[in-house]
């Protein structure tokens, strides 16, 4: 799909909107995004479940935005085909740029700042109402099945490719965690997954102006959305900066949880990696499993 095709879908459906300028805005696993006059972004589903996926986030997002105080991409721009499915959808643009840890930790103001909100955020999407987002159409997700799956695929993909003392780490932690109801007793709640710091966009001042790409969007474990600043601040800066604005009843069992859901973070990236036969990144996840288990060794448990 290039972007004349993009522009005459758009102007098919939508001939009302002038479109000066169109330009390829980036692709991902279920959509390909266009750029429409700097202001807008369209994205076009790659398959099926991209469809459908699509129309939850249409149906659901404007409410979940009402809870948020930060922007979130609300489809103002909504086409389907004569089948009924989602042809393509369109929100404005949500200013700003995605920031590596290293530029909002330059210092201690900026870092608890950009912790801070991204608790908020965290804290304010979990409490939207669990009722609503099923009624729309957003999956439950297994947390313990999600967990199993990954595990089982890391000792087939993984075999020979790591060491055996790294493998007989990933498989103590997963079993111990496993082994553990109290780390299934949560409340489910609605879930982004996919909080990377690229789908987290910051203004000039390091304010956290806006969180985008819901596609993974479930109804499941809420620790998982908190992994990744866990993963990329450190604990001693997520203790400090994010957990006072995130309610949560036992914080030193989610400091726990959260230890080892970093390592588990790793194993399903390596796996989804493997599953698309992408081989781009693999290394750097072995690797970091391999300074997890090594920090175990030495004193540093998970749980």
């Amino acid at each position: 799909m290039d972007t004349d095709f993009a522009k005459d879908r758009i102007s098919e459906k939508f001939p009302c909107l002038p479109i000066i300028n169109i330009e390829s805005a980036g692709e991902g696993e279920d959509n390909i995004a266009f750029s429409v006059n700097d202001d807008l972004i369209f994205l076009f589903p790659k398959r099926n479940k991209s469809c459908e996926r699509l129309k939850i986030r249409h149906a659901l997002l404007p409410e979940v935005q009402k809870g948020i105080t930060t922007k979130i991409p609300v489809f103002d721009f909504y086409a389907t085909t004569e089948a009924g499915k989602t042809a393509f959808v369109g929100y404005k643009k949500i200013r700003g740029m995605s920031r590596y840890p290293k530029d909002l930790e330059r210092d201690e103001a900026s870092l608890h700042r950009a912790l801070a909100q991204m608790a908020e955020f965290a804290a304010q999407l979990h409490a939207f109402p669990v009722e609503r987002a099923s009624e729309a159409g957003v999956p439950k997700a297994s947390y313990e099945k999600r967990i199993t799956t990954w595990l089982g695929e890391f000792k087939s993909f993984a075999d020979g490719l790591v060491s055996p003392e790294t493998m007989r780490f990933v498989e103590s932690s997963f079993q111990r965690h496993l082994a553990d109801q109290s780390n299934f007793a949560f409340k489910p709640t609605l879930v982004h997954s996919d909080l990377l710091m690229h789908n987290m966009l910051f203004d000039l001042s390091g304010n956290l102006s806006g969180v985008i790409d819901f596609g993974d969007l479930v109804i499941g474990n809420p620790e998982y959305d908190l992994v990744e600043p866990y993963r990329n601040f450190g604990q001693d800066n997520f203790r400090e900066h994010f957990l006072p604005f995130y309610p949560h009843p036992n914080k030193e069992a989610l400091i726990k949880k959260l230890s080892f859901l970093e390592c588990a973070r790793y194993v399903r990236s390596f796996c989804f990696k493997v599953r698309r036969g992408r081989t781009g990144g693999r290394e750097w996840q072995l690797e970091k499993l391999n300074q997890l288990a090594l920090q175990e060794k030495n004193g540093v448990a998970l749980d």
